[in-house]
């Protein structure tokens, strides 16, 4: 754990019991736990994907996706605390088994393993807001929504998205 001048030890020690404490209960599915440690009102975010208000939106959002993905497991590798902010790499095992759906996709039964890093800030022991970091596209390949790079359908991908955006240009141009 990394430490700060501007940060009594007993803050940064608190920030990370916060953060361990949120991640323990997202891995046990908890919601109320996972809540409990929020101040409401506050903003849990995917930056470029989706941005939610606690409780409501964060509530909707976690029971749908703990129903669409099963064989949990969230693994912490790595806290760290400075002043105000906890920072989490973190490691997420799924799969898309259902019986939910995620975003509109109807499970595909692949499983997989992909890694983040949220950033955390918490005030008087409570998160006010977080961002969480992940690549996306990875997620998406192995829960089944993308090909696997580099595969057939994935060369395939490429092509047909490339004959649509010299399209579009071409429209553009005219």
């Amino acid at each position: 754990m990394t430490t700060s001048k501007t940060a009594p030890s007993s803050t940064l020690e608190q920030n990370r019991a916060v953060a361990s404490e949120f991640f323990t209960a997202v891995h046990e599915r908890d919601i109320d736990r996972m809540q409990a440690v929020w101040k409401p009102g506050s903003i849990d975010a995917f930056p470029g994907f989706r941005t939610m208000t606690v409780p409501d939106e964060q509530r909707g959002f976690f029971l749908a996706f703990f129903d669409a993905f099963h064989d949990w497991k969230v693994e912490v590798l790595d806290i760290t605390c400075e002043g105000d902010v906890a920072a989490v790499h973190w490691r997420l095992t799924a799969g898309f088994t259902g019986p939910g759906l995620f975003d509109g996709f109807t499970h595909t039964g692949a499983k997989g393993t992909v890694q983040g890093f949220d950033r955390l800030v918490i005030q008087d022991g409570k998160i006010v807001h977080l961002d969480a970091y992940l690549d996306t596209t990875e997620m998406a390949r192995v829960i089944g929504l993308m090909p696997p790079a580099g595969s057939g359908m994935d060369k395939g991908m490429k092509k047909m998205v490339n004959a649509q955006t010299r399209i579009k240009r071409a429209l553009k141009r005219s």
